[in-house]
């Protein structure tokens, strides 16, 4: 004879609280001894690794509003909270219901609203707004990046995810996993290749620095389109952006002939600027052959009689033949510090 529903229901609700209370004595939590005060309601299911391992059905009978009629959670894991993570992180003094509302009454709903990050950080959710990341968040296809994607979610702390080191890596996992689901978006993963094997890219001798991070380039939260003119990779701005970390080579430049066509903000003239003889992501060492090599035909983009005319010299067919020890552009007019006549 089967048991009725509504038995069945109450006994396996009364075996996941038995479970629950025989892991709270074998393993105290630590918000007990830290004093989080009302956060330890939700420490007592949510410190504990056993819930990640729950199957749907008993985690209903642990809520007030069933999963029934949702989707599938796709990562249980993120169920569990880590403790020291949380009391150690920038967060460690937030209490759990200023973060995720609905939660005073318990039990509470199987899914909760998102946190909304706006009640502490006004300035920086006003600048995402602006961003390009806003118009992927309005549009909800691909996966929105959301605050917790490249800070972390309870694990917020200064060697986490928006650590330098892991920088790259964060913006990396969405730029390459999303490439080509946006009308209008570069290819993601070619450009995350390209930049891991530039110069900005590679890491520093002996250190586990990049010499840029994607942010140094593009900013923080208020990443615009290059096309807007407030954007740090417009066009324009882009002298001003590789000049904080390069300072001495923007004041060179400054006083150059590309800097004062560049000034005039003339749509029928196109001024030299970094990225034009650099490039943006794939940057290689000016010492390489293929820099060395190529640089002629940079500058053959815009000087197009100048670039025809060198190649029917002498210097100009050696180094079509591949020697890099033949006269270049630079050789004769300069690098960055390129005058009239």
């Amino acid at each position: 004879m089967t048991m009725p529903r509504r038995r069945r229901r109450w006994v396996l609700q009364a075996g996941i609280a038995i479970s629950f209370s025989m892991l709270f004595l074998a393993e105290p939590c630590l918000g007990q001894t830290q004093g989080r005060g009302a956060d330890q309601r939700c420490l007592n299911c949510h410190s504990q690794k056993h819930i990640t391992t729950l199957s749907r059905e008993e985690r209903e009978m642990m809520v007030v509003v069933p999963e029934s009629g949702l989707p599938e959670r796709k990562n249980p894991a993120s169920l569990f909270v880590e403790q020291n993570l949380l009391t150690q992180g920038f967060h460690g003094n937030v209490a759990c219901e200023q973060c995720h509302t609905g939660v005073e009454n318990l039990p509470h709903a199987a899914r909760l609203s998102e946190p909304q990050c706006e009640t502490c950080h006004q300035q920086e959710v006003a600048d995402v707004s602006r961003s390009r990341h806003a118009k992927v968040i309005r549009q909800s296809e691909p996966r929105p990046p959301r605050c917790w994607d490249c800070h972390g979610a309870h694990e917020i702390r200064l060697q986490s995810k928006v650590n330098p080191r892991e920088k790259i890596r964060v913006c990396a996992s969405c730029h390459q996993k999303y490439s080509g689901q946006m009308a209008g978006l570069e290819n993601g993963g070619v450009l995350v290749r390209s930049y891991q094997d530039s110069v900005h890219g590679r890491r520093k001798p002996g250190t586990t620095d990049v010499g840029a991070t994607c942010e140094d380039c593009h900013g923080h939260h208020e990443i615009l389109p290059v096309q807007d003119p407030r954007s740090r990779v417009h066009r324009l701005n882009i002298p001003e952006t590789c000049g904080r970390c390069h300072p001495k080579i923007r004041k060179e430049f400054e006083a150059t002939v590309h800097a004062e066509v560049a000034r005039r903000h003339d749509p029928s003239v196109r001024a030299a600027l970094c990225n034009d003889c650099h490039t943006a992501h794939a940057i290689t060492h000016i010492n390489t052959p293929e820099f060395m090599l190529d640089i002629v035909s940079e500058c053959g983009v815009c000087h197009k009689d100048l670039y025809r005319t060198y190649r029917e010299t002498y210097h100009g067919q050696v180094h079509q033949l591949g020697s890099v020890r033949a006269a270049r552009c630079s050789d004769c007019h300069g690098t960055h510090n390129i005058r009239r006549p």
